[in-house]
């Protein structure tokens, strides 16, 4: 495979995984999925996030995982397809959902929204603005999202 050909692969990869929000779902116990309203929450807030975001929706399921206290493969394999370029925009309800501990959030910030270029929204009201954790978000994001969201005002 020819150099040339090996760029233009890599840029469409790169070019399509902003056209995702991947939204990772994830409660503390095994009672609030049983409970069945907590993950089913998240991902109806999640579809209408995505929806007014004017992105398509990848939701990665944790299911119930201690953030404190258990191996968390989702996110793991998040942490993997971010190195690979195949995650660019990640959503979550609320932070704690990936950490509940600042320092590892912040190593989380550091190794992997600023290395790789992502962005993080977070929140809960699919129709707002959420805030976006990277200082320098990439142009074509931000230009959807403001567009979208421009829109929808209209």
């Amino acid at each position: 495979m020819s150099l040339c050909v090996r760029i233009f692969s890599l840029s469409c990869l790169l070019y399509s995984s902003y056209e995702y929000l991947d939204c990772y779902l994830r409660v503390s116990t095994q009672a609030q999925i049983d409970d069945g309203s907590s993950l089913l929450n998240q991902e109806a807030t999640a579809e209408k996030v995505v929806k007014s975001l004017g992105l398509k929706c990848r939701i990665h399921n944790e299911g119930a995982k201690s953030s404190i206290r258990q191996f968390r493969s989702v996110l793991d394999a998040i942490e993997r397809r971010i190195k690979e370029g195949e995650i660019k925009n990640i959503w979550v309800i609320e932070r704690e959902r990936l950490f509940r501990d600042n320092l590892d959030s912040l190593m989380f910030r550091r190794d992997y929204l600023e290395k790789y270029n992502v962005n993080l929204f977070i929140g809960e009201h699919g129709g707002k603005l959420i805030s976006i954790v990277r200082k320098t978000n990439s142009l074509m994001t931000c230009c959807r999202v403001l567009l979208n969201m421009r829109m929808k005002k209209e």
